[in-house]
């Protein structure tokens, strides 16, 4: 009988144990995602405009600290407009130099190809494919960016971008800067 009521209180002990794991839900990242990102936003003066369309309006104010928040989550601030004689469409091939960094104080920046000190080349993105470059909410953000020389501002959720970001439900801003390929 010892037996039994010692087995039977070993097997509540593990089941207490292991409910009471520190694995945070799905629910509770995506809330701390949301949290860090408004945080970020109040720190730096950020004004949102959320629009119900994923088209930028043709009066956008550039230089400013207005991001446009997407119906998809994505953050946009267009930072320059670039040459509007030559616009990406479906297949342009996009030289990208991007500065992705994290929303905390102080931000850690994860890789950089921002210039030719940081790195020699271009990463060459065919716009509207995953396949070459997978992260979703850059390939938004050059489809928002349009023209060729433009430069903007985003804050990517992790539902939009890869890997371990998306994993973890890690938010990234990203610096961007294209250049169209002929």
């Amino acid at each position: 009988m010892k037996k039994i009521s010692f087995i039977f209180l070993s097997i509540c002990l593990v089941g207490i144990l292991a409910s009471c794991s520190k694995t945070k839900t799905y629910s509770e990242q995506l809330n701390e995602q949301e949290a860090t990102i408004q945080a970020y936003i109040q720190r730096n003066n950020i004004t949102v405009v959320k629009l119900t369309t994923d088209t930028i309006p043709a009066d956008a104010a550039t230089g400013e600290k207005v991001y446009y928040k997407m119906p998809s989550g994505l953050y946009f601030h267009p930072v320059t407009t670039g040459d509007k004689s030559t616009k990406v469409i479906t297949r342009t091939k996009v030289a990208l130099r991007y500065r992705p960094y994290t929303l905390t104080t102080p931000a850690d920046t994860m890789s950089n190809n921002w210039n030719t000190i940081a790195s020699p080349d271009p990463f060459i993105v065919t716009y509207g494919e995953t396949t070459t470059f997978s992260i979703v909410g850059i390939h938004n953000a050059i489809g928002l960016m349009k023209y060729h020389n433009s430069e903007a501002k985003v804050i990517v959720p992790a539902s939009l971008n890869t890997g371990t970001y998306s994993d973890e439900v890690i938010p990234l801003a990203y610096d961007l800067k294209i250049t169209i390929v002929k």
